[in-house]
């Protein structure tokens, strides 16, 4: 049976009450979860991927299914963690490295090339610290190329060549985000 008609079949059994209510887009990254952690071929890379989606992915988004119905962020999100994650790994794998013997220079070095697409890795890599997988590493600022012509002259400190180079901290670090009455009113 296909994949879609079983999951068709299975909402209509959760829609008349012969099978307990689960979230349907739980259900659906659950199976896809199963599938890309197929596709991984390095049994000590499965491994961890597979604890990283246990522990902290699949535990979260539970949470966060019974408290109301899953949108599309969250597994959206948690959907490209895992290749990102995998990516890592291989990459690190290919500079002839372990996760245990990653270094700061390592993680800069991945996140340099191409920031926007690294970043889902992450919670993976804060994980993997938290468990002690790898060494408790800073995880570089979000870094903002632009142009000289625009809004980076006045917001950068040294413009470098064509390119101003801006390090913006997370908004928890940044004191940005809550805002006070008080705040509100300067």
């Amino acid at each position: 049976m296909h994949w879609r008609t079983a999951a068709h079949l299975r909402d209509l059994l959760m829609e008349s009450n012969i099978l307990p209510h689960a979230d349907r887009r739980l259900l659906l990254y659950e199976r896809w979860l199963a599938e890309r952690l197929t596709a991984v071929e390095d049994p000590a890379r499965h491994q961890l991927l597979h604890r990283f989606a246990t522990w902290h992915q699949l535990r979260r988004l539970r949470a966060k299914a019974e408290a109301g119905p899953l949108g599309r962020s969250p597994t959206h999100e948690a959907r490209q963690q895992i290749p990102q994650g995998d990516a890592f790994l291989t990459w690190l794998a290919a500079r002839n490295r372990t996760l245990d013997q990653c270094r700061q220079a390592d993680l800069e070095a991945w996140h340099a090339d191409n920031y926007a697409t690294r970043r889902p890795a992450q919670p993976f890599l804060r994980w993997c610290m938290g468990n002690g997988a790898m060494p408790r590493l800073a995880l570089p600022p979000h870094v903002i190329k632009q142009d000289q012509a625009g809004r980076g002259r006045a917001a950068a400190g040294a413009v470098r060549g064509d390119t101003a180079v801006i390090a913006v901290p997370p908004p928890w670090r940044s004191g940005r985000g809550r805002r006070t009455r008080e705040s509100w009113r300067r």
